[in-house]
């Protein structure tokens, strides 16, 4: 406990805040999925012309070597988050871009401040596309028994896990040798409708009776 406080004490250096709930830049907002695959070469485009001025050419963010901290964090590279994070997933890293990006301009409750459906879809799948560190225990994540109902866990994997080989997908979690459900780019940058529909009755089938 007294580490977690440590870290969120860091993490808040220099800001003044009385009501946290008025930190801009924090939540993540609802977004539709695309009926298409999102577009990392037009997102390339976009990051250059919204994104770069903050977060670098190279996606190294802005270090403050004062402070020793980053005022804008790396989007890829060593110092990024790596490919088992969240916000490695792009269904999650689209509701934070299209609810805060670009800084000090998206509004989260504001539509007409922020990137268009398709942008924040394509920049960052743009930024997905780069290269970042391995996750070290991916072999173990969402694995085991699973919990109560005795569905194994990686079965409520998001459909946009996409590092290799352990995507959502039915069968015998100790066989990893079972090939994906779907072709694994569709994991990084969709479509998921259909991949949300086959996990959706996947669970309908292999839930037991919670009684």
């Amino acid at each position: 406990m007294q580490a977690i406080i440590a870290y969120m004490n860091w993490l808040s250096t220099g800001m003044q805040v009385d009501n946290w709930t008025q930190v801009k830049g924090q939540g993540f907002i609802s977004v539709p999925d695309l009926t298409r695959a999102a577009d990392p070469i037009r997102g390339a485009t976009i990051y250059a012309d919204k994104c770069m001025i903050c977060h670098g050419a190279n996606g190294q963010g802005e270090w403050d070597q004062a402070a020793m901290t980053y005022i804008k964090p790396a989007l890829w590279g060593p110092d990024s988050f790596n490919n088992g994070a969240g916000m490695n997933r792009l269904r999650t890293g689209v509701r934070f871009v299209k609810g805060n990006m670009p800084d000090n301009h998206a509004v989260a409750t504001d539509p007409t401040t922020q990137l268009s459906l398709d942008d924040a879809w394509d920049v960052m799948a743009y930024v997905l596309s780069n290269d970042r560190q391995s996750f070290s225990r991916s072999q173990h994540d969402w694995s085991g028994a699973g919990i109560l109902d005795g569905v194994p866990n990686w079965m409520r994997k998001p459909v946009s896990t996409s590092y290799p080989p352990y995507y959502p997908r039915l069968g015998d979690p100790d066989d990893l040798d079972r090939p994906a459900m779907f072709p694994p780019e569709q994991y990084k940058y969709g479509p998921y409708q259909e991949m949300l529909q086959v996990q959706k009755n996947i669970m309908k089938e292999y839930m037991t009776d919670p009684r």
